[in-house]
């Protein structure tokens, strides 16, 4: 049992390695928001990221990975970025961040303006704000 919680496994089918996450749920909502609006950034994380953290002989460590998205996107909510930790060869995902952002882009549909989905008036203005 971890202080956040309980840490779920999950094995990959040839047993390459494995991946736990600090709250599944959480992460994955997170992820879910990231794959409905940032696509591009989504792609790059399964097809790209996930299969180097199920290899093999990887560092010990605290981890940050900055995901591509729109500049505009990053001006406004700041970058994407996921957070991991590799103890034993194990991946830990933690957290996908900005982390409010996100869990508001999967509660509901949000609208978007000049490509980036805003929650509100003070969003719209911060977008309208960095376009210039």
């Amino acid at each position: 049992m971890n202080q956040d919680g309980p840490v779920i496994t999950k094995e990959f089918k040839d047993n390459r390695n494995i991946i736990t996450y600090l709250d599944e749920n959480e992460f994955k909502k997170r992820e879910r928001a990231i794959k409905k609006y940032l696509m591009g950034a989504y792609k790059y994380w399964i097809f790209e990221v996930i299969p180097k953290l199920q290899k093999e002989n990887k560092i010990d460590g605290k981890y940050e990975l900055e995901l591509p998205v729109d500049k505009l996107f990053k001006k406004v909510y700041g970058e994407v970025k996921v957070l991991f930790t590799v103890k034993n060869d194990v991946v830990i995902l933690e957290n996908i961040e900005p982390t409010e952002m996100l869990l508001d882009m999967h509660k509901r549909d949000l609208p978007s303006y000049k490509g980036v989905p805003y929650r509100n008036e003070k969003d719209k203005f911060k977008i309208e704000l960095m376009k210039e």
